[in-house]
């Protein structure tokens, strides 16, 4: 932060009009695709707008120096976070250039099952099936749980399979994570696509993890092993989620991971077990999704996060303007 911010900073808190608050922007991809039926892809160009508004507008901190001004409640003014969940190559690819050029640090949230994985994570991999083939097979009938489901592709053109999509997702997103690859693995089969998934949507190898890891602005947090709804699971099975996750990625990166981030991450989403699992390990800070403002009396292992969309800077700065002060 430059000397004369910090003096203007200073005189606001004299003046009793400082706001100590801070804003953690969630994003999962940084990719240029034709189409895609979910809302968590921004385009390599405005992203690249985004940081740029960014580093003329805010004081970019990392989650470790977000956790140490939280504790000494002093929050910068116009702080903001950035987070990416998953571990998507394109995060390595086109997200941190862009990142390093502006000197804006970053934490990287790993699903630690699908690391070097030749298969896509589990929501691109129900789109491919549903949305790319030609062709289905007229009727498809599966299990989920104890429950025969008879899907009828005869009744669907391609525009309507989207909205089959959705409906998908929101019963596979809170299914155990045996079960939801069971389904996987046989609607895959039925489909007649290869296992392999598509390059653009590949998740990160070991090896892109370790570079990123040694990168000064990056820090690498755990995100889960499978990326379950974890308040759908037991506790047990939760521990077996978060530990292993913290385990693997620590594994992967050679030092400790003390950044974390709870899938889907609404207050739905998460119970007590999941917030005590996480106190009873190293991990200093913990993500959320919901949307609001970091302040010094935010819960360090359930911080709001806010969702950012494939905006031009124009758009983003108008979306910003709650959570900053002076833009414009």
């Amino acid at each position: 932060m430059g000397l004369y911010r910090r003096f203007k900073q200073k005189v606001k808190q004299l003046l009793g009009r400082q706001e100590q608050n801070a804003v953690i922007l969630m994003y999962h991809r940084v990719v240029d695709v034709e189409t895609s039926p979910y809302h968590g892809i921004v385009s390599t160009d405005h992203f690249l707008q985004q940081m740029e508004f960014l580093h003329k507008i805010s004081n970019p901190l990392s989650l470790i120096e977000l956790k140490d001004a939280i504790k000494q409640k002093e929050i910068p003014t116009n702080s903001v976070i950035i987070t990416f969940d998953d571990g998507y190559a394109d995060n390595y690819t086109n997200a941190i250039p862009i990142l390093t050029n502006f000197q804006i640090p970053a934490t990287i949230f790993i699903t630690s099952e699908y690391v070097g994985s030749k298969r896509e994570y589990w929501w691109d991999e129900l789109e491919r099936i549903f949305i790319l083939p030609e062709k289905l097979p007229e009727k498809a009938p599966f299990m989920v749980g104890n429950q025969m489901l008879d899907l009828n592709f005869a009744r669907f053109n391609k525009d309507q399979r989207i909205h089959l999509l959705r409906g998908m997702h929101g019963l596979l997103r809170s299914c155990r994570p045996g079960d939801r690859q069971a389904i996987l693995d046989g609607l895959l089969a039925m489909s007649g696509l290869p296992e392999n998934g598509r390059e653009d949507y590949r998740p990160m190898t070991e090896k892109e993890i370790i570079t990123l890891s040694r990168n000064g602005l990056v820090d690498i947090g755990a995100h889960t092993m499978t990326h379950p709804v974890l308040s759908a699971l037991s506790r047990e099975e939760q521990q077996a989620e978060i530990i292993g996750s913290i385990r693997a990625v620590t594994e992967i990166i050679g030092k400790p991971v003390h950044s974390f981030a709870y899938p889907f991450g609404s207050p739905q989403e998460i119970n007590n077990d999941s917030l005590e699992i996480i106190r009873s390990t190293e991990i200093q800070t913990a993500v959320t999704t919901t949307p609001e403002k970091v302040n010094p009396e935010s819960n360090l292992l359930a911080l709001p996060r806010v969702w950012v969309g494939d905006w031009d800077q124009k758009t983003f700065q108008q979306r910003m303007e709650p959570y900053f002060q002076e833009v414009g």
